[in-house]
């Protein structure tokens, strides 16, 4: 700067001697490097996604937008919209053209009100580096009623042209050209308001062979890609999650059993003709929601894992025979975040767990629920208590609303939504409690201020 002033007095006063000295260079805007502050988790994750062919894993959140695995971190993947765009947070829909790994599709949308404006579908071509809007803009809810359900957007594995959404009104729209128009099929229901549509099932071994769930109102199937469709006679009313398998198709739903009938709640399976009720034996004190999320072993079908439905304790259950029975696991959590620990407790474990999934290249299991993500130890058989531990690291996706710095003392101080805030001390670490360990629990922190004098 003493340079410049200089430089800058000498031609004032001097003309004829400016010449001899260089302009100043111009001072470059500083550049910042942004990083997460670790938290470890404290969001809801609605779904998960394994590539078939593909070591690879992706999730979505109600509030955080989409994210993938990458070893044994997270790393978001739609975090370029700005704050103006901040409804595309939302997760509503994933999917992945089976034939190409590259291209990926997201249908974003946090709330479906008219203040909020419509939701989206975008597409990747560079596995989520970049995305371009698609001509399909209509509501979604990503963080609205029954956002734990399956999955409302697919891609047709038989052809990667062919994508189909379902959204909260209960339309299905399908595209032939991957994206570019688009068209609304004529369903024959189209389920309870507000939730229409929760899921999509498209990857099968046959052929043309969809499913799509309209919620309160049952199943409707078609085989002829989409053209035609028909109300599948006998599903449950309230399905959650679809799964198509070698020998059929799975469905659980929502809703306490009732012995023989496939309108209530439990786990079903369709093979073609019949409905078969396989739900794992338990009374309807530990699963009065019925069942949502469960996984298909990518190796073996006849290996499945299930879990109850909406519960701050869910029970989890394992079959290796295709549901002909099924053992209810003992779960040892080893929890390796601090302020879970010390404020939640139990709780911090297992509850509300929306979505499951096996680990591509092993027998472990993820499950993703209120405030993150657990992974276990190889199940084997379900004898032995399973060893679960956090899976978070890099999944920070709670919602701040306000942060606050003073002159000295903490560096930072956050007021965040569902679990208090924290004082950060280390912004690599995770936080040692919530405010609530030595004060009142807020759940939401809206805002804070500090003394100037003080």
């Amino acid at each position: 700067m003493k340079t410049s002033t200089f430089t800058l007095l000498t031609a004032l006063l001097v003309p004829s001697l400016a010449p001899a000295f260089a302009a100043p260079a111009p001072v470059a805007a500083p550049r910042y490097d942004w990083q997460s502050v670790a938290i470890g988790g404290g969001g809801y994750v609605t779904g998960v996604f394994s590539h078939p062919t593909q070591n690879a894993t992706f999730i979505r959140t109600d509030v955080g937008g989409f994210y993938r695995r990458d070893g044994e971190t997270w790393q978001p993947i739609s975090d370029g919209f700005p704050s103006s765009q901040s409804n595309y947070y939302g997760g509503e829909g994933f999917a992945f053209d089976p034939q190409n790994p590259t291209i990926l599709y997201i249908a974003a949308g946090k709330y479906a009100a008219d203040w909020a404006g419509n939701g989206a579908i975008f597409r990747s071509a560079d596995s989520g580096k970049t995305w371009k809007k698609l001509p399909l803009e209509i509501p979604m809810g990503g963080n609205e009623d029954r956002r734990w359900g399956g999955e409302r957007l697919a891609v047709d594995p038989f052809d990667g042209k062919h994508l189909m959404f379902g959204s909260r009104a209960g339309e299905l729209w399908q595209s032939r050209d991957a994206g570019q128009t688009w068209t609304r099929a004529t369903l024959p229901q189209t389920g309870k308001k507000g939730i229409g549509i929760v899921s999509i099932a498209l990857i099968g071994k046959t052929r043309d062979l969809i499913y799509v769930n309209s919620f309160g109102a049952g199943i409707s199937v078609s085989r002829d890609g989409g053209a035609n469709w028909s109300v599948l006679e006998g599903a449950p009313a309230n399905a959650l999650r679809l799964a198509l398998v070698a020998d059929g198709l799975l469905v659980t739903a929502e809703g306490a059993k009732a012995e023989g009938n496939a309108a209530r709640g439990g786990l079903w399976k369709w093979d073609g003709t019949v409905w078969s009720d396989i739900t794992p034996p338990v009374s309807p004190s530990d699963a009065p929601n019925g069942f949502s999320a469960f996984a298909v072993h990518p190796r073996d079908e006849k290996t499945l894992v299930t879990a109850t439905n909406q519960l701050e304790k869910t029970r989890f259950f394992l079959s290796k025979d295709g549901g002909e029975t099924w053992k209810k696991l003992d779960n040892e959590p080893q929890n390796s975040v601090p302020w879970q620990k010390k404020t939640l407790g139990d709780r911090a474990f297992a509850s509300h767990v929306a979505a499951l999934t096996f680990d591509v290249s092993s027998d472990e299991v993820l499950f993703f629920d209120w405030y993150g993500v657990w992974k276990s130890a190889p199940l084997g058989d379900g004898a032995a208590p399973i060893v679960w531990k956090n899976q978070a690291r890099g999944l920070e996706q709670i919602v701040a609303f306000s942060l606050l710095s003073p002159p000295g003392g903490t560096p930072l101080l956050s007021g965040l939504a569902d679990v208090d805030g924290f004082s950060h001390t280390d912004m690599a670490a995770y936080p040692d409690a919530a405010y609530s360990k030595s004060g009142p629990w807020f759940q939401h922190t809206f805002d804070m201020a500090f003394s100037a004098q003080k």
